[in-house]
């Protein structure tokens, strides 16, 4: 499975949208992964740096199925 890393936020995003945590041993953990759109705080968006935002943007979509602003 290919992923790109998100490193503010110690995590990796594949290309369907998923976030899985970074494993401190390295790796990832494939059995904790979410969608971006299943993220129901700005807290996790606001650790982000911009480079992973902008990643993350291309994932996240708003109900109405356009970006959503972050």
């Amino acid at each position: 499975m290919k992923v790109i890393k998100l490193n503010s936020v110690g995590c990796v995003i594949n290309q369907k949208g998923i976030i899985y945590p970074e494993l401190k041993k390295g790796g990832f953990d494939k059995k904790s992964g979410f969608h971006v759109n299943e993220i129901n705080n700005n807290e996790f968006f606001e650790k982000c740096n911009k480079k992973d935002l902008q990643i993350i943007e291309k994932y996240y979509r708003s109900k109405n199925g356009t970006y959503k602003n972050l």
